[in-house]
Order: C-alpha cells, then structure tokens, then sequence
C-alpha cells in the first residue's frame, strides 16, 4: 500500500512513471519472500518497454491508458476466472487418475521389489558412439604395441656380434611389417580427428 501510495496519490495517470512503480514492487515482493510468476515478470518487461518508448516518441499519449484495453483482454485470458477453472478440471482430472493407479502401482511395485525382480535400465543415447570411440582407440593402442613389437623384434635381430643373412632378412621383414602398422595407426588417428 506505501508503494501504491508513494507512485499514485496526487499524480494523474499520464505524470505517473510507471518503471519506478514496478520496480519499487518487485523490490518489495523480493523483500518479503514472495515469488513472481515468469507470466507477470514478462508482462511488467513488456509494459515497461512500450511506456518508455511511447513516452520517448509521444509525449502527450498515455501508453498506459492506450494499453489498458489489451491488457485487460491478456489478464483475463491468462488469469481470468475460465481460465483458472480449466486448469483447475485439469488438474483434478490429472490427480484423479494418478490416485486411482496408485494402489496398483504401488502393489505391483512392493511385489515386484518382494519377489527381487525390480530392474532399473538406464540408456545412453550416445552409448553406441561412445562405443565406436572406445574400439577406435583400443585398435590404434593394438596396432601401435604391435608396431613398437615389429620394429623392436627387427632392432633385437640386428644387434649382436654377427650378423646372418637370415637374420638381416627377418630385420627387414619385420622393418617393413612396422613400417606398414606405423602407417596404418597413423591413416586410423588421421581419420577419427578429421
């Protein structure tokens, strides 16, 4: 009441500024704890909005007595009496059926946990993409070892004191086997990052 007072009393309505008003209100509905509906919120921003703006452009038009007649269309519609009672019917419809399935549900439920069949399944959505990421790596971690295996076994075979021709052959082979899974780890990590 000190805020309506504070704004209307003694002023016309096209003096009246309007921002303070909601501001001061919202202050003191913050102040005492009450929430403010996302509906009104948006519809206050609006009035706000169009009052400065028709202010800046007319000064002698009232934006809020030129409003007033939609305004009062938008209160009824969304918080008018029809509207309050249709959503009431919903809702006693909606907690109708809940309370006549509960009993079941809960019996069913209670069997259920009695009996140790109760089963939660919990789905990823990405799980068959996270899999394919899962494989893809664990293949470029195979083929590295057996790259790292191949151009190990090859340098084992050269190192020592003599050196056969089966030897620098098998060295060369498994060179070239490590060469290939080099390429072919590195064509793998190429692919999943492009």
């Amino acid at each position: 009441i000190d805020i309506m007072e504070r704004h209307w009393t003694g002023h016309s309505v096209r003096d009246m500024q309007l921002g303070p008003f909601v501001v001061d209100l919202a202050s003191a509905a913050a102040r005492h704890g009450a929430r403010v509906p996302r509906a009104y919120t948006m519809f206050f921003k609006a009035i706000l909005t169009s009052e400065g703006l028709a202010k800046t452009l007319i000064e002698e038009v009232d934006p809020i007595a030129a409003a007033e007649p939609y305004i009062r269309d938008h209160l009824r519609e969304t918080f008018g009496e029809e509207r309050i009672k249709q959503d009431a019917f919903y809702h006693f419809v909606t907690l109708s059926t809940l309370a006549r399935r509960l009993p079941t549900v809960a019996s069913q439920l209670l069997d259920d946990i009695e009996r140790q069949q109760l089963r939660f399944e919990v789905s990823d959505p990405n799980r068959f993409e996270q899999l394919q990421r899962q494989d893809s790596m664990v293949n470029r971690l195979v083929l590295t070892a057996l790259t790292i295996s191949a151009f190990g076994c090859g340098t084992a075979l050269l190192v020592g004191g003599t050196l056969s021709l089966v030897q620098l052959v098998l060295a060369v082979l498994f060179y070239l086997v490590g060469g290939g899974l080099f390429a072919m780890t590195a064509a793998l990590v190429a692919r999943s990052r492009f």
